[in-house]
């Protein structure tokens, strides 16, 4: 199952997705405009940190072509759905997100983001 966007939200979603790609380093950004668009879906709309657990690596990675590292990561959550510039304004299930999204996913820290705006 997929986000059940309007026509008008996921044209919203792919110009943020558009606006600040994968290599752009403005995931946190980009999750909060996912998460702007999704309240009206989801109340409980949200972007969620993803982060090396202390001791256990330095960086996140994720898995497949994409050649980047990071020191964390923002996903909007809607509607258990991950949505970023990885997934596209289809989203997937946070599960299947979180195990096949990533390398080492038993490594990284999964969080309510609670810095700020749309969190």
């Amino acid at each position: 199952m997929s986000i059940p966007w309007t026509k008008e939200q996921a044209a919203q979603v792919e110009g943020a997705i558009e606006a600040w790609p994968i290599h752009s380093g403005q995931c946190e950004r980009l999750a909060g405009e996912i998460v702007t668009v999704a309240k009206p879906l989801d109340g409980d709309a949200h972007r969620v940190r993803i982060e090396p657990i202390p001791g256990m690596g330095n960086f996140i990675v994720p898995a497949g072509e994409v050649e980047v590292m990071w020191d964390f990561h923002e996903y909007a959550s809607v509607l258990e759905h991950a949505v970023d510039a990885l997934t596209g304004s289809k989203g997937e299930s946070e599960a299947q997100y979180r195990q096949a999204r990533w390398l080492y996913p038993e490594c990284l820290s999964f969080q309510r983001a609670t810095d700020g705006a749309n969190s």
